[in-house]
């Protein structure tokens, strides 16, 4: 048995690797995102990039995984990591507009890792 506190730190260690090891943090403005979430413990864990963690709150990303929690509870998975980017998408919205030239920088892609 593992306590809750040691899988979570595992469940932030692993999203923290995943973060580095997937290139997110390659953006040009330090404005990459990664959803992770550990179905074998049943967490989730946000990682922002630098840019976005200066601008959003502890409270913020809470929200976040609050809502994509929620759809598993639910019986809704998919509709709750749905939900979760968009909330993302809102949040990112009031503090990065776009500019003319942007482009996505990042995949848009489930990574499924053993």
């Amino acid at each position: 048995m593992i306590a809750k506190r040691e899988m979570t730190e595992e469940v932030e260690r692993r999203a923290r690797e995943t973060f580095q090891r997937l290139r997110i943090r390659d953006t040009r403005n330090a404005t990459g995102i990664l959803i992770y979430v550990s179905l074998y413990e049943h967490m989730v864990h946000v990682v922002g990039d630098d840019t976005i963690s200066a601008k959003l709150s502890q409270d913020d990303w809470e929200e976040l995984t609050g809502i994509i929690i929620a759809g598993f509870k639910d019986g809704q998975p998919a509709e709750g990591i749905r939900n979760g980017i968009l909330r993302g998408g809102e949040l990112l919205a009031r503090h990065f507009s776009i500019e003319p030239g942007d482009r996505n920088e990042l995949v848009d892609k489930l990574h499924l890792i053993d």
